[in-house]
């Protein structure tokens, strides 16, 4: 999105200037007592890639004795930053979305709680590993990292080693949770010994769950669905709204599955070797979105 949305809202605002925004990420509606349960992303995450470096001493590498191998010293870093437990923080976000997860009741308390977010992750795992990441990534800041270069040559001792680190904060997270946590993982010695830059830098973002496009939703939402209840839903994954709640115009994303589709079943499927979606999925959502536009574009104004 940086050289997408990014450059055409920051350079070229007068051609894309917009109300409102409807955009990704959609998922399958959840049954609960009430009704069915249609998730409405209108937050996420904040993407704040990190290029993590460091520095060594070459020498021969038949004669390592004694050299400082900067392969070594990222590895090392990284498995501390990969391996080690990641700060909890249960935000409002996640407290709107909670009521409507399909999990047990026991478990859907501990979701709430800081001090057991970390054993109900588990206990999920169990019998639902997707939803155990979603869960556990909608409540932690999140590190993982998954680039990694270094050296020159197989007989040449590293003097230099580079790596990315993809880092996820929650609303309310910002730069200095990350520096504390990475200090408190690295060590001070460790930590002194790499330098780490940021690749990208965005805050998370959220959107009210009022006005004339959520309200289009809503209605649409009506003629697809018996009794609908829309669930506002936290994505940890980054999308282009980003770029447009900067600016103060809500985005939504949102969407109809099939009726045979979970919410876990598709955050299995999220980027996976069997990511796909049914035609008839295809079919409802195309439907239902021309009835968002349509609510959209029929109902009242108000000149500012």
């Amino acid at each position: 999105g940086v050289y997408g949305a990014r450059h055409l809202v920051e350079e070229h605002w007068d051609l894309i200037a917009c109300d409102a925004v409807l955009t990704e990420v959609a998922a399958p509606t959840i049954p609960t007592d009430d009704g069915p349960a249609l998730p409405v992303t209108v937050s996420e995450k904040g993407p704040a890639w990190q290029r993590v470096t460091a520095h060594g001493i070459a020498g021969h590498g038949s004669q390592p004795h004694g050299r400082s191998n900067a392969v070594l010293t990222l590895s090392e870093a990284f498995h501390a930053i990969g391996s080690n437990p990641q700060p909890v923080a249960i935000t409002d976000e996640w407290l709107r979305f909670v009521p409507y997860l399909p999990v047990p009741a026991d478990v859907r308390d501990m979701l709430t709680d800081v001090d057991r977010i970390d054993e109900a992750v588990e206990i999920l795992a169990g019998f639902d590993p997707a939803l155990a990441r979603w869960v556990h990534a909608c409540t932690h800041l999140t590190l993982s990292p998954n680039v990694i270069a270094g050296g020159a040559k197989s007989n040449v001792v590293a003097a230099h080693a580079s790596g990315e680190v993809d880092v996820r904060m929650l609303p309310g997270q910002d730069r200095d949770d990350l520096v504390d946590h990475l200090r408190k993982v690295l060590g001070p010695d460790l930590y002194e010994e790499i330098e780490v830059v940021p690749v990208l830098d965005d805050p998370a973002n959220t959107s009210p769950t009022e006005g004339p496009l959520w309200d289009a939703i809503s209605a649409a939402a009506s003629n697809h669905l018996d009794d609908p209840i829309l669930a506002p839903t936290m994505t940890p994954v980054t999308t282009d709204a980003r770029f447009f709640r900067a600016r103060g115009i809500p985005a939504y994303g949102v969407g109809l599955f099939d009726d045979t589709v979970t919410l876990p079943e598709m955050l299995a499927m999220f980027h996976g070797a069997d990511e796909r979606v049914s035609i008839e999925s295809i079919t409802r959502t195309t439907s239902f979105l021309a009835d968002v536009v349509r609510e959209f574009g029929a109902a009242p104004r108000t000149d500012a």
